[in-house]
């Protein structure tokens, strides 16, 4: 399988110069990646999105070799993705408006996701992987839980305090759970290992009938909610089968794998010149 990257992109805002490919006339060119040009004042507006500490760092002789390699890192991604033609794609425009900036990290993140979404393994792909990774798929669980999410940890505490004088947990998560999904049917919810690590860790080692203490989870937005879980079952699923769950969770790791292995591509094909030694 293609090695995997650590980190995609570190998401910044550029130097409009860098963006654009304009520079000051006569000013000394550090680098070339592509069609762009990075220059002193490129580096300099760059500093100042650095944390003091950091900027101090960036102007020692080693710490600016580290610093101008990050942002030719960056520029490469940038130039990589407006190769592809992402710049011109009317979802990027469309989050240009609604954003009301050039954000590289929205150029890069759509040109990646757009890669990841023209990948399709195949059953035989999600089956060879299957094979070769079967210790981490058998010993598989499937919970069966109810759970109860609210916007505050007072929130949460007057839940866990009504639960524990024996109300009814389907009662209670129907009136106050934000997981409208769950909430409908008094907070029901069934889900396989590692769809949801931060819920099964909290319900793991609880016997059927037990209930969680507060955790924290986050939503979409990576907003903070409290949760309150109580198993109503669970039970270790049959080796050897791919299920559902296990098959979607395969295929997102081939989409990304493969992904990876083609940006790579991608950028590694942008020419870049580093002038400064």
């Amino acid at each position: 399988m293609v090695k995997r990257m650590s980190v995609l992109f570190v998401g910044t805002v550029l130097a409009m110069c860098v963006l654009f490919g304009s520079c000051k006339k006569g000013e000394k060119v550090i680098a070339r990646v592509g069609s762009v040009k990075i220059t002193e004042s490129t580096l300099n507006e760059k500093l100042l999105d650095l944390p003091i500490e950091d900027q101090k760092r960036a102007r020692t002789p080693s710490g600016r070799k580290i610093f101008i390699d990050k942002i030719v890192k960056e520029v490469r991604y940038i130039e990589a993705a407006k190769k592809a033609g992402t710049d011109k794609d009317q979802r990027y425009k469309d989050m240009q408006k609604q954003f009301n900036i050039w954000e590289s990290a929205l150029l890069v993140n759509l040109y990646v996701s757009k890669i990841r979404e023209s990948i399709e393994p195949t059953d035989a792909d999600i089956q060879k992987y299957y094979d070769a990774n079967k210790a981490k798929f058998e010993k598989r669980m499937a919970y069966n839980i109810q759970l109860i999410i609210v916007s505050n940890l007072q929130a949460a505490q007057n839940v866990l305090a009504r639960l524990q004088k024996n109300e009814n947990f389907a009662e209670v998560a129907k009136a106050v759970s934000l997981d409208k999904e769950s909430a409908v049917k008094g907070g029901s919810k069934q889900f396989e290992s590692g769809t949801y690590p931060v819920i099964e860790k909290e319900i793991a080692n609880l016997s059927p009938g037990q209930i969680s203490k507060i955790f924290e989870t986050l939503d979409e937005n990576g907003t903070v909610l409290y949760s309150i879980a109580r198993l109503v079952s669970k039970e270790t699923l049959p080796k050897n089968v791919i299920t559902e769950t296990s098959k979607n969770e395969i295929k997102r790791i081939l989409q990304r794998e493969l992904a990876v292995s083609i940006v790579e591509k991608d950028v590694d094909s942008i020419k870049t010149e580093i002038l400064e030694k």
